[in-house]
Protein backbone atom coordinates (compact mmCIF):
# COMPACT_ATOMS: atom_id res chain seq x y z
CA UNK A 1 0.00 0.00 0.00
CA UNK A 2 1.41 3.39 -0.96
CA UNK A 3 1.58 6.22 1.53
CA UNK A 4 0.82 9.89 1.37
CA UNK A 5 1.07 12.86 3.72
CA UNK A 6 -1.65 12.98 6.35
CA UNK A 7 -3.44 16.10 7.54
CA UNK A 8 -3.63 14.82 11.11
CA UNK A 9 -3.23 11.76 13.33
CA UNK A 10 -3.62 8.49 11.49
CA UNK A 11 -6.03 5.92 13.00
CA UNK A 12 -4.35 2.54 12.84
CA UNK A 13 -6.37 -0.12 14.73
CA UNK A 14 -5.57 -3.82 14.44
CA UNK A 15 -6.49 -5.42 11.09
CA UNK A 16 -6.89 -2.08 9.33
CA UNK A 17 -4.73 0.51 7.66
CA UNK A 18 -6.06 4.03 7.50
CA UNK A 19 -4.95 7.43 6.41
CA UNK A 20 -6.72 10.49 5.17
CA UNK A 21 -6.12 13.32 2.81
CA UNK A 22 -8.05 16.56 2.26
CA UNK A 23 -10.73 16.78 -0.37
CA UNK A 24 -13.24 19.55 -0.93
CA UNK A 25 -16.62 18.54 0.56
CA UNK A 26 -19.80 18.96 -1.44
CA UNK A 27 -23.51 18.72 -0.75
CA UNK A 28 -24.55 15.56 1.09
CA UNK A 29 -26.98 14.55 -1.61
CA UNK A 30 -25.95 16.90 -4.39
CA UNK A 31 -27.65 16.55 -7.74
CA UNK A 32 -25.60 13.63 -9.05
CA UNK A 33 -26.80 13.44 -12.62
CA UNK A 34 -27.53 15.62 -15.57
CA UNK A 35 -30.93 14.97 -17.11
CA UNK A 36 -32.46 18.07 -15.60
CA UNK A 37 -33.49 19.64 -18.89
CA UNK A 38 -34.11 18.61 -22.47
CA UNK A 39 -33.63 21.70 -24.60
CA UNK A 40 -35.05 21.98 -28.12
CA UNK A 41 -34.03 24.66 -30.61
CA UNK A 42 -36.34 26.67 -32.81
CA UNK A 43 -37.33 24.52 -35.82
CA UNK A 44 -34.71 24.73 -38.52
CA UNK A 45 -32.28 22.61 -40.45
CA UNK A 46 -29.13 22.80 -38.34
CA UNK A 47 -27.12 20.14 -36.57
CA UNK A 48 -27.78 19.54 -32.85
CA UNK A 49 -26.33 21.96 -30.32
CA UNK A 50 -22.95 21.32 -28.72
CA UNK A 51 -23.08 18.93 -25.79
CA UNK A 52 -21.68 20.52 -22.64
CA UNK A 53 -19.27 18.02 -21.16
CA UNK A 54 -19.48 19.62 -17.75
CA UNK A 55 -22.97 18.08 -17.60
CA UNK A 56 -21.93 14.55 -18.63
CA UNK A 57 -21.65 11.86 -15.97
CA UNK A 58 -19.62 8.79 -16.95
CA UNK A 59 -20.15 5.54 -15.04
CA UNK A 60 -18.10 2.36 -15.37
CA UNK A 61 -19.87 -0.85 -16.41
CA UNK A 62 -18.68 -4.29 -17.49
CA UNK A 63 -16.50 -3.61 -20.55
CA UNK A 64 -18.56 -0.51 -21.15
CA UNK A 65 -19.24 3.08 -20.13
CA UNK A 66 -22.64 4.56 -19.29
CA UNK A 67 -22.99 8.27 -20.14
CA UNK A 68 -25.79 10.29 -18.57
CA UNK A 69 -26.46 13.91 -19.50
CA UNK A 70 -29.05 16.52 -20.37
CA UNK A 71 -29.76 16.49 -24.12
CA UNK A 72 -29.18 19.88 -25.71
CA UNK A 73 -31.09 21.50 -28.55
CA UNK A 74 -31.74 19.21 -31.51
CA UNK A 75 -31.25 21.88 -34.18
CA UNK A 76 -34.87 21.58 -35.27
CA UNK A 77 -34.64 17.97 -36.39
CA UNK A 78 -34.94 14.92 -34.11
CA UNK A 79 -31.72 13.35 -32.87
CA UNK A 80 -31.30 9.99 -34.62
CA UNK A 81 -28.21 8.66 -32.84
CA UNK A 82 -25.00 9.53 -31.00
CA UNK A 83 -21.40 8.97 -32.03
CA UNK A 84 -18.37 8.58 -29.77
CA UNK A 85 -14.62 8.92 -30.18
CA UNK A 86 -11.78 7.45 -28.14
CA UNK A 87 -8.99 9.31 -29.97
CA UNK A 88 -9.91 12.95 -29.34
CA UNK A 89 -12.18 13.22 -32.36
CA UNK A 90 -9.94 11.73 -35.06
CA UNK A 91 -12.45 8.95 -35.71
CA UNK A 92 -16.11 8.60 -34.74
CA UNK A 93 -18.16 5.45 -34.13
CA UNK A 94 -21.98 5.48 -34.21
CA UNK A 95 -23.77 3.65 -31.42
CA UNK A 96 -25.13 0.35 -32.71
CA UNK A 97 -27.98 -0.16 -32.34
CA UNK A 98 -28.84 3.53 -32.43
CA UNK A 99 -29.59 5.23 -29.11
CA UNK A 100 -31.38 8.55 -28.88
CA UNK A 101 -32.15 8.98 -25.17
CA UNK A 102 -29.65 9.03 -22.28
CA UNK A 103 -28.28 7.19 -20.46
CA UNK A 104 -26.20 5.80 -23.33
CA UNK A 105 -24.20 2.57 -23.22
CA UNK A 106 -20.85 2.45 -25.05
CA UNK A 107 -19.70 -1.17 -25.18
CA UNK A 108 -16.68 -3.04 -26.46
CA UNK A 109 -14.23 -1.20 -24.19
CA UNK A 110 -11.23 -2.87 -22.55
CA UNK A 111 -11.80 -3.55 -18.82
CA UNK A 112 -9.31 -1.90 -16.49
CA UNK A 113 -8.06 0.54 -19.12
CA UNK A 114 -8.95 4.22 -18.77
CA UNK A 115 -10.48 5.68 -21.91
CA UNK A 116 -11.10 9.30 -22.88
CA UNK A 117 -14.51 9.65 -24.51
CA UNK A 118 -15.89 12.37 -26.76
CA UNK A 119 -19.57 12.38 -27.71
CA UNK A 120 -21.68 14.12 -30.31
CA UNK A 121 -25.34 13.99 -31.31
CA UNK A 122 -26.50 13.31 -34.87
CA UNK A 123 -29.64 14.39 -36.75
CA UNK A 124 -30.62 14.63 -40.42
CA UNK A 125 -28.38 17.69 -40.86
CA UNK A 126 -25.31 15.94 -39.48
CA UNK A 127 -23.35 15.70 -36.23
CA UNK A 128 -23.08 18.32 -33.51
CA UNK A 129 -19.87 19.97 -32.40
CA UNK A 130 -18.48 17.63 -29.70
CA UNK A 131 -17.14 20.47 -27.59
CA UNK A 132 -13.60 20.87 -26.33
CA UNK A 133 -13.72 18.53 -23.31
CA UNK A 134 -13.64 14.76 -22.90
CA UNK A 135 -14.68 12.50 -20.05
CA UNK A 136 -12.59 9.70 -18.60
CA UNK A 137 -13.90 6.32 -17.47
CA UNK A 138 -12.29 2.97 -16.63
CA UNK A 139 -14.58 0.05 -17.54
CA UNK A 140 -14.62 -2.89 -15.13
CA UNK A 141 -14.41 -6.65 -15.55
CA UNK A 142 -17.04 -8.07 -13.20
CA UNK A 143 -16.29 -11.50 -11.77
CA UNK A 144 -18.97 -13.92 -10.59
CA UNK A 145 -18.53 -14.41 -6.85
CA UNK A 146 -20.24 -16.28 -4.04
CA UNK A 147 -20.85 -15.21 -0.45
CA UNK A 148 -18.96 -16.24 2.67
CA UNK A 149 -20.47 -15.03 5.94
CA UNK A 150 -18.03 -14.35 8.78
CA UNK A 151 -18.36 -13.61 12.45
CA UNK A 152 -18.72 -9.81 12.64
CA UNK A 153 -15.23 -8.31 12.83
CA UNK A 154 -14.29 -4.69 13.54
CA UNK A 155 -11.86 -3.41 10.90
CA UNK A 156 -11.71 0.26 11.79
CA UNK A 157 -12.67 2.47 14.73
CA UNK A 158 -11.21 5.97 14.61
CA UNK A 159 -12.04 6.38 18.32
CA UNK A 160 -9.65 3.57 19.34
CA UNK A 161 -5.88 3.22 19.52
CA UNK A 162 -3.01 5.52 20.32
CA UNK A 163 -3.59 7.56 17.13
CA UNK A 164 -7.35 7.87 17.57
CA UNK A 165 -8.79 10.91 15.81
CA UNK A 166 -11.98 11.73 13.89
CA UNK A 167 -12.01 12.05 10.14
CA UNK A 168 -11.78 15.78 9.29
CA UNK A 169 -14.16 17.58 6.91
CA UNK A 170 -13.40 16.41 3.37
CA UNK A 171 -11.11 13.69 4.69
CA UNK A 172 -10.86 10.17 3.33
CA UNK A 173 -9.66 7.08 5.18
CA UNK A 174 -8.57 3.81 3.58
CA UNK A 175 -9.31 0.40 5.07
CA UNK A 176 -7.57 -2.90 4.33
CA UNK A 177 -9.22 -6.30 4.61
CA UNK A 178 -7.89 -9.24 6.67
CA UNK A 179 -5.16 -11.28 5.03
CA UNK A 180 -7.27 -14.43 5.47
CA UNK A 181 -9.54 -13.41 2.60
CA UNK A 182 -8.69 -15.08 -0.75
CA UNK A 183 -7.08 -13.08 -3.52
CA UNK A 184 -10.18 -13.63 -5.66
CA UNK A 185 -12.39 -11.63 -3.27
CA UNK A 186 -14.24 -9.02 -5.33
CA UNK A 187 -16.35 -7.25 -2.70
CA UNK A 188 -17.23 -7.19 0.98
CA UNK A 189 -20.34 -6.78 3.09
CA UNK A 190 -19.61 -4.16 5.75
CA UNK A 191 -21.55 -2.15 8.30
CA UNK A 192 -20.41 1.49 8.42
CA UNK A 193 -21.20 3.66 11.45
CA UNK A 194 -20.77 7.42 11.79
CA UNK A 195 -20.68 8.86 15.31
CA UNK A 196 -19.42 11.88 17.22
CA UNK A 197 -19.85 14.15 14.21
CA UNK A 198 -19.65 17.90 14.70
CA UNK A 199 -21.48 19.10 11.59
CA UNK A 200 -23.94 17.92 8.95
CA UNK A 201 -23.32 16.14 5.68
CA UNK A 202 -22.76 12.66 4.33
CA UNK A 203 -20.31 9.77 4.05
CA UNK A 204 -19.53 7.71 0.96
CA UNK A 205 -17.81 4.34 0.60
CA UNK A 206 -16.21 2.69 -2.42
CA UNK A 207 -13.26 0.71 -3.77
CA UNK A 208 -9.86 1.99 -2.70
CA UNK A 209 -8.77 2.32 -6.34
CA UNK A 210 -11.52 4.86 -7.11
CA UNK A 211 -10.34 8.32 -8.24
CA UNK A 212 -10.93 11.20 -5.85
CA UNK A 213 -13.71 12.50 -8.10
CA UNK A 214 -15.77 9.42 -7.19
CA UNK A 215 -15.87 10.29 -3.49
CA UNK A 216 -18.67 12.81 -4.03
CA UNK A 217 -20.73 10.97 -6.68
CA UNK A 218 -22.82 8.84 -4.32
CA UNK A 219 -23.59 8.69 -0.59
CA UNK A 220 -24.07 5.91 1.96
CA UNK A 221 -25.02 7.80 5.15
CA UNK A 222 -26.60 11.25 5.48
CA UNK A 223 -27.03 13.26 8.69
CA UNK A 224 -28.33 16.63 9.76
CA UNK A 225 -27.92 16.28 13.54
CA UNK A 226 -24.45 16.61 15.11
CA UNK A 227 -23.58 13.97 17.68
CA UNK A 228 -26.17 11.37 16.64
CA UNK A 229 -25.01 7.90 15.61
CA UNK A 230 -25.96 6.53 12.17
CA UNK A 231 -25.23 3.11 10.65
CA UNK A 232 -25.72 1.60 7.21
CA UNK A 233 -24.62 -1.83 5.97
CA UNK A 234 -23.62 -2.18 2.34
CA UNK A 235 -21.88 -4.43 -0.16
CA UNK A 236 -19.01 -2.62 -1.82
CA UNK A 237 -16.45 -3.55 -4.47
CA UNK A 238 -12.83 -3.87 -3.43
CA UNK A 239 -9.96 -2.06 -5.13
CA UNK A 240 -9.60 -3.21 -8.74
CA UNK A 241 -6.63 -5.49 -9.35
CA UNK A 242 -3.82 -3.72 -11.16
CA UNK A 243 -5.16 -0.27 -10.29
CA UNK A 244 -3.23 2.01 -7.89
CA UNK A 245 -4.89 2.03 -4.49
CA UNK A 246 -4.18 3.24 -0.94
CA UNK A 247 -6.34 0.52 0.56
CA UNK A 248 -9.12 -1.93 -0.21
CA UNK A 249 -11.94 0.53 0.61
CA UNK A 250 -12.28 4.28 1.03
CA UNK A 251 -14.59 6.07 3.46
CA UNK A 252 -15.07 9.75 2.70
CA UNK A 253 -16.41 12.41 5.08
CA UNK A 254 -18.41 14.81 2.92
CA UNK A 255 -19.59 16.96 5.82
CA UNK A 256 -18.68 20.37 7.17
CA UNK A 257 -17.44 18.90 10.46
CA UNK A 258 -15.35 16.03 11.76
CA UNK A 259 -16.77 12.54 12.33
CA UNK A 260 -15.66 9.24 13.78
CA UNK A 261 -15.94 6.20 11.49
CA UNK A 262 -16.47 2.53 12.40
CA UNK A 263 -16.28 -0.27 9.81
CA UNK A 264 -17.36 -3.85 10.64
CA UNK A 265 -16.87 -6.79 8.29
CA UNK A 266 -19.92 -9.06 7.85
CA UNK A 267 -18.82 -11.23 4.92
CA UNK A 268 -17.16 -11.27 1.53
CA UNK A 269 -17.68 -12.48 -2.04
CA UNK A 270 -15.05 -14.60 -3.80
CA UNK A 271 -14.62 -17.08 -6.63
CA UNK A 272 -16.38 -20.37 -5.91
CA UNK A 273 -13.24 -22.34 -6.78
CA UNK A 274 -11.32 -20.63 -3.97
CA UNK A 275 -13.93 -21.03 -1.23
CA UNK A 276 -15.68 -24.42 -1.35
CA UNK A 277 -18.31 -23.42 1.25
CA UNK A 278 -19.26 -20.16 -0.50
CA UNK A 279 -22.98 -19.72 -1.14
CA UNK A 280 -25.28 -18.37 -3.83
CA UNK A 281 -28.08 -15.89 -3.17
CA UNK A 282 -31.82 -16.33 -3.59
CA UNK A 283 -33.90 -13.12 -3.43
CA UNK A 284 -37.42 -13.34 -2.01
CA UNK A 285 -40.21 -10.80 -1.84
CA UNK A 286 -39.67 -8.87 1.41
CA UNK A 287 -41.31 -10.90 4.18
CA UNK A 288 -41.91 -9.85 7.79
CA UNK A 289 -40.76 -12.80 9.90
CA UNK A 290 -40.83 -11.15 13.35
CA UNK A 291 -42.32 -8.21 15.25
CA UNK A 292 -41.79 -7.66 18.97
CA UNK A 293 -45.11 -5.82 19.02
CA UNK A 294 -46.88 -9.16 18.65
CA UNK A 295 -44.33 -11.49 20.25
CA UNK A 296 -42.03 -10.87 23.19
CA UNK A 297 -42.45 -7.13 23.67
CA UNK A 298 -39.65 -4.59 23.81
CA UNK A 299 -36.05 -5.76 24.05
CA UNK A 300 -34.19 -4.18 26.97
CA UNK A 301 -30.60 -3.47 27.91
CA UNK A 302 -28.54 -6.65 28.29
CA UNK A 303 -31.36 -8.85 27.02
CA UNK A 304 -31.25 -11.20 24.05
CA UNK A 305 -33.94 -12.82 21.96
CA UNK A 306 -33.93 -15.85 19.68
CA UNK A 307 -35.78 -15.05 16.45
CA UNK A 308 -37.05 -17.59 13.91
CA UNK A 309 -36.36 -16.17 10.42
CA UNK A 310 -37.68 -19.13 8.42
CA UNK A 311 -40.85 -17.20 7.55
CA UNK A 312 -42.94 -20.33 7.38
CA UNK A 313 -40.72 -21.83 4.68
CA UNK A 314 -39.58 -18.67 2.90
CA UNK A 315 -36.05 -19.56 4.04
CA UNK A 316 -35.35 -23.29 3.44
CA UNK A 317 -33.78 -25.62 5.99
CA UNK A 318 -30.32 -25.76 4.42
CA UNK A 319 -29.87 -21.97 4.16
CA UNK A 320 -26.72 -20.79 5.96
CA UNK A 321 -27.36 -17.02 6.09
CA UNK A 322 -30.10 -14.46 5.46
CA UNK A 323 -30.26 -10.93 4.12
CA UNK A 324 -32.64 -8.95 6.31
CA UNK A 325 -33.92 -5.51 7.21
CA UNK A 326 -34.01 -4.61 10.91
CA UNK A 327 -36.26 -1.76 12.12
CA UNK A 328 -36.44 -0.29 15.64
CA UNK A 329 -39.39 1.78 16.88
CA UNK A 330 -40.91 3.31 20.01
CA UNK A 331 -37.66 3.45 21.95
CA UNK A 332 -37.56 5.47 25.17
CA UNK A 333 -33.89 6.45 24.86
CA UNK A 334 -30.75 5.85 22.81
CA UNK A 335 -29.34 2.39 22.21
CA UNK A 336 -28.13 -0.18 19.72
CA UNK A 337 -28.75 -3.78 18.68
CA UNK A 338 -26.31 -6.52 17.70
CA UNK A 339 -27.17 -9.64 15.69
CA UNK A 340 -25.57 -13.09 15.44
CA UNK A 341 -26.51 -16.61 14.41
CA UNK A 342 -28.93 -18.25 16.83
CA UNK A 343 -27.18 -19.41 19.99
CA UNK A 344 -23.96 -17.49 19.32
CA UNK A 345 -22.35 -15.11 21.82
CA UNK A 346 -22.70 -11.33 21.71
CA UNK A 347 -20.49 -10.04 18.83
CA UNK A 348 -18.16 -7.05 19.34
CA UNK A 349 -20.11 -5.04 16.76
CA UNK A 350 -23.54 -3.42 16.36
CA UNK A 351 -26.01 -3.42 13.48
CA UNK A 352 -28.32 -0.52 14.26
CA UNK A 353 -28.20 2.61 16.46
CA UNK A 354 -30.97 4.99 17.47
CA UNK A 355 -31.83 8.08 19.48
CA UNK A 356 -34.80 8.42 21.83
CA UNK A 357 -38.08 7.91 19.99
CA UNK A 358 -36.39 7.46 16.64
CA UNK A 359 -37.71 4.95 14.10
CA UNK A 360 -34.81 3.74 11.99
CA UNK A 361 -33.97 0.78 9.74
CA UNK A 362 -30.77 -0.92 8.62
CA UNK A 363 -30.30 -3.89 6.31
CA UNK A 364 -27.58 -6.47 6.76
CA UNK A 365 -26.70 -10.17 6.42
CA UNK A 366 -26.00 -12.71 9.11
CA UNK A 367 -25.35 -16.40 9.55
CA UNK A 368 -28.25 -18.48 10.86
CA UNK A 369 -28.30 -21.52 13.11
CA UNK A 370 -29.33 -24.95 11.87
CA UNK A 371 -32.89 -24.09 12.93
CA UNK A 372 -32.87 -20.89 10.82
CA UNK A 373 -32.68 -18.65 13.87
CA UNK A 374 -30.77 -15.51 14.78
CA UNK A 375 -30.10 -13.90 18.16
CA UNK A 376 -30.79 -10.19 18.66
CA UNK A 377 -28.95 -8.49 21.55
CA UNK A 378 -30.24 -5.30 23.17
CA UNK A 379 -28.14 -2.46 24.57
CA UNK A 380 -29.49 0.80 25.91
CA UNK A 381 -33.12 1.83 26.17
CA UNK A 382 -35.88 -0.78 25.56
CA UNK A 383 -37.18 -0.81 22.00
CA UNK A 384 -39.53 -2.67 19.70
CA UNK A 385 -37.88 -4.24 16.68
CA UNK A 386 -39.05 -5.86 13.45
CA UNK A 387 -37.22 -8.26 11.12
CA UNK A 388 -37.95 -8.50 7.38
CA UNK A 389 -36.17 -11.13 5.25
CA UNK A 390 -35.26 -10.14 1.68
CA UNK A 391 -33.28 -13.21 0.66
CA UNK A 392 -31.11 -16.08 1.79
CA UNK A 393 -27.73 -17.68 1.05
CA UNK A 394 -27.39 -21.39 0.38
CA UNK A 395 -24.92 -23.82 -1.21
CA UNK A 396 -25.67 -24.22 -4.91
CA UNK A 397 -26.03 -27.97 -4.43
CA UNK A 398 -28.73 -27.40 -1.79
CA UNK A 399 -31.01 -25.14 -3.84
CA UNK A 400 -34.65 -26.26 -3.56
CA UNK A 401 -36.15 -27.72 -6.76
CA UNK A 402 -37.15 -25.04 -9.24
CA UNK A 403 -35.31 -22.25 -7.37
CA UNK A 404 -32.62 -20.25 -9.20
CA UNK A 405 -29.61 -19.03 -7.26
CA UNK A 406 -27.44 -16.06 -8.18
CA UNK A 407 -23.80 -15.03 -7.98
CA UNK A 408 -22.72 -11.51 -7.16
CA UNK A 409 -21.02 -9.15 -9.61
CA UNK A 410 -19.58 -6.00 -8.07
CA UNK A 411 -19.73 -2.57 -9.72
CA UNK A 412 -18.38 0.83 -8.75
CA UNK A 413 -21.16 2.73 -6.89
CA UNK A 414 -23.48 4.11 -9.57
CA UNK A 415 -26.41 6.51 -9.19
CA UNK A 416 -29.07 4.97 -11.42
CA UNK A 417 -31.97 7.18 -10.33
CA UNK A 418 -32.57 10.57 -8.73
CA UNK A 419 -36.15 11.79 -8.85
CA UNK A 420 -34.95 15.40 -8.49
CA UNK A 421 -32.71 15.16 -11.56
CA UNK A 422 -35.24 13.62 -13.92
CA UNK A 423 -37.87 16.01 -12.57
CA UNK A 424 -40.17 13.26 -11.30
CA UNK A 425 -42.48 14.36 -8.48
CA UNK A 426 -41.58 13.21 -4.96
CA UNK A 427 -42.86 9.82 -3.85
CA UNK A 428 -45.96 10.47 -1.73
CA UNK A 429 -48.17 8.62 0.70
CA UNK A 430 -51.82 8.00 -0.05
CA UNK A 431 -55.01 9.18 1.68
CA UNK A 432 -54.96 8.99 5.50
CA UNK A 433 -51.25 8.23 5.43
CA UNK A 434 -51.65 4.85 3.70
CA UNK A 435 -49.47 3.62 0.84
CA UNK A 436 -49.60 5.83 -2.21
CA UNK A 437 -49.35 4.84 -5.85
CA UNK A 438 -46.21 2.82 -6.74
CA UNK A 439 -43.46 4.05 -9.02
CA UNK A 440 -41.39 1.62 -11.07
CA UNK A 441 -37.69 2.34 -11.47
CA UNK A 442 -35.55 0.64 -14.12
CA UNK A 443 -32.23 -0.55 -12.68
CA UNK A 444 -30.59 -1.26 -16.05
CA UNK A 445 -29.55 2.39 -16.48
CA UNK A 446 -28.85 2.07 -20.19
CA UNK A 447 -26.94 -1.21 -19.87
CA UNK A 448 -25.48 -1.38 -16.36
CA UNK A 449 -27.33 -4.64 -15.60
CA UNK A 450 -27.98 -7.64 -17.82
CA UNK A 451 -31.46 -9.10 -18.20
CA UNK A 452 -30.35 -12.07 -16.08
CA UNK A 453 -29.99 -9.93 -12.91
CA UNK A 454 -32.30 -11.23 -10.18
CA UNK A 455 -31.53 -8.53 -7.61
CA UNK A 456 -29.37 -5.47 -7.01
CA UNK A 457 -27.32 -4.30 -4.04
CA UNK A 458 -28.58 -0.74 -3.74
CA UNK A 459 -28.54 2.18 -1.33
CA UNK A 460 -31.89 3.98 -1.29
CA UNK A 461 -32.05 7.54 0.07
CA UNK A 462 -35.17 9.55 0.84
CA UNK A 463 -34.21 13.20 0.61
CA UNK A 464 -35.79 16.21 2.33
CA UNK A 465 -38.93 14.37 3.43
CA UNK A 466 -41.63 16.81 4.50
CA UNK A 467 -42.93 14.76 7.44
CA UNK A 468 -43.15 11.32 9.02
CA UNK A 469 -43.29 8.40 6.59
CA UNK A 470 -41.87 5.19 5.22
CA UNK A 471 -40.77 3.67 1.92
CA UNK A 472 -41.12 0.06 0.79
CA UNK A 473 -40.04 -1.86 -2.31
CA UNK A 474 -40.79 -5.05 -4.22
CA UNK A 475 -39.92 -6.51 -7.63
CA UNK A 476 -41.76 -4.77 -10.46
CA UNK A 477 -43.72 -7.97 -11.06
CA UNK A 478 -45.30 -7.84 -7.57
CA UNK A 479 -49.04 -7.23 -7.74
CA UNK A 480 -49.33 -5.85 -4.20
CA UNK A 481 -46.93 -4.16 -1.74
CA UNK A 482 -45.11 -6.56 0.60
CA UNK A 483 -46.27 -5.33 4.02
CA UNK A 484 -42.72 -4.43 5.06
CA UNK A 485 -40.63 -1.26 5.07
CA UNK A 486 -37.16 -0.37 3.82
CA UNK A 487 -36.87 3.22 5.06
CA UNK A 488 -38.53 4.98 7.99
CA UNK A 489 -38.26 8.63 8.90
CA UNK A 490 -39.61 11.00 11.53
CA UNK A 491 -40.78 14.58 11.16
CA UNK A 492 -37.69 16.76 11.00
CA UNK A 493 -35.45 13.81 9.99
CA UNK A 494 -35.26 15.06 6.44
CA UNK A 495 -32.77 12.66 4.80
CA UNK A 496 -32.34 8.94 5.53
CA UNK A 497 -30.67 6.06 3.68
CA UNK A 498 -30.64 2.28 3.83
CA UNK A 499 -28.58 -0.11 1.70
CA UNK A 500 -30.32 -3.39 0.98
CA UNK A 501 -30.81 -6.14 -1.58
CA UNK A 502 -33.70 -5.26 -3.89
CA UNK A 503 -35.27 -8.13 -5.80
CA UNK A 504 -36.07 -7.14 -9.37
CA UNK A 505 -38.73 -8.10 -11.88
CA UNK A 506 -37.40 -7.60 -15.41
CA UNK A 507 -34.58 -5.56 -13.80
CA UNK A 508 -37.12 -3.12 -12.38
CA UNK A 509 -38.19 -2.30 -8.82
CA UNK A 510 -41.45 -0.84 -7.48
CA UNK A 511 -41.34 1.84 -4.78
CA UNK A 512 -44.19 2.91 -2.50
CA UNK A 513 -44.35 5.62 0.16
CA UNK A 514 -46.72 5.93 3.11
CA UNK A 515 -47.28 8.58 5.74
CA UNK A 516 -48.06 12.26 5.72
CA UNK A 517 -45.08 13.38 3.68
CA UNK A 518 -43.50 13.56 0.27
CA UNK A 519 -39.92 12.48 -0.40
CA UNK A 520 -37.68 12.62 -3.46
CA UNK A 521 -35.64 9.43 -3.60
CA UNK A 522 -32.26 8.33 -4.96
CA UNK A 523 -30.94 4.87 -5.85
CA UNK A 524 -27.22 4.00 -5.92
CA UNK A 525 -26.32 0.51 -7.20
CA UNK A 526 -23.11 -1.22 -6.09
CA UNK A 527 -23.58 -4.54 -7.88
CA UNK A 528 -26.08 -7.18 -8.92
CA UNK A 529 -26.95 -10.83 -8.37
CA UNK A 530 -26.72 -12.67 -11.69
CA UNK A 531 -28.70 -15.87 -12.22
CA UNK A 532 -26.67 -19.06 -12.39
CA UNK A 533 -26.36 -20.39 -15.94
Amino acid sequence: MTTMPSTGPMPNPPSASAMYRPHRPSSAISFQGARTLALTSTPGSGAPDTLYWADVRAWAAEGAAILDFAPRGDGGSPITNYEYSTDNGSTWTPLSPAQTTPPLAIGGLAPGVAVQLSLRAVNAAGPSNPGSRQTSVTPVDTQAARFVAVNPTRLLDTRAGAAAAPLPPGGVTFVDMPGSMPASATSVAVNVTITGQTGWGYASVGPGSAPAADYTRTSLINWQTPGRTFANATTVALAQAGQPALGDLFVYNGSNGSAHVIVDLIGYYAAAADVPDATVFVPVEPTRVYSSRTSGGKLGDGQQRLVDVSGGGVVPERATAVAYNLTVAESTGPGHLAVAAGGQLLPPTSVINWAAGQRVANSSSTQVSAGRRITVFGSGAPTHFLVDVVGYFIAAADLPPGVTGAEYRALPPTRVYDSRVVLDPPLAGGPSGLLGEPRTTDMRFGGLLPDTALAVAANVTAAYASGQGLLTTAPATAAVPPGTSLLNWESGQSTVANASVLGTGDCRVKFWAAGFSEAPYLVDVGGYYDALP
